[in-house]
């Protein structure tokens, strides 16, 4: 069932839409006192006559949204968080070879004992 028409929709700009709101990274705080996110945009307090529209054209074939796809690589190194971590070379040397029996212990514990 229908509500409403096409033809009843009009445009709002991003500066003017509460629902973009989010997007812009507003902390909590501003959000509270934002008053286009409680009341919307000035002008809808007026009278509709009052009202600057920007109708929508409808297109009789629905076209599909098409966005550009972006790609982000993030290479990330674990070993250099451990250089970090402990100020000695032989410390380091110490824990990592602890971290190595204990996840040869580990892998024992899940996969039971082999024969």
């Amino acid at each position: 069932m229908d509500v409403t028409e096409v033809k009843q929709w009009n445009h709002i700009g991003t500066q003017e839409n509460p629902a973009d709101i989010p997007s812009r990274g507003l902390r909590p705080q501003e959000l509270l006192v934002s008053r286009l996110w409680w009341n919307g945009p000035a002008w809808l307090e007026s009278d509709e006559k009052d009202w600057t529209l920007n109708p929508i054209i409808h297109a009789e074939e629905e076209l599909p949204e098409v966005r550009e796809v972006k790609l982000v690589l993030a290479v990330t190194n674990p070993v250099n968080g451990i250089f970090k971590h402990y100020s000695e070379w032989n410390r380091m040397l110490r824990g990592v070879a602890w971290l190595t029996i204990y996840s040869k212990y580990l892998r024992k514990m899940i996969n039971g004992p082999q024969s």
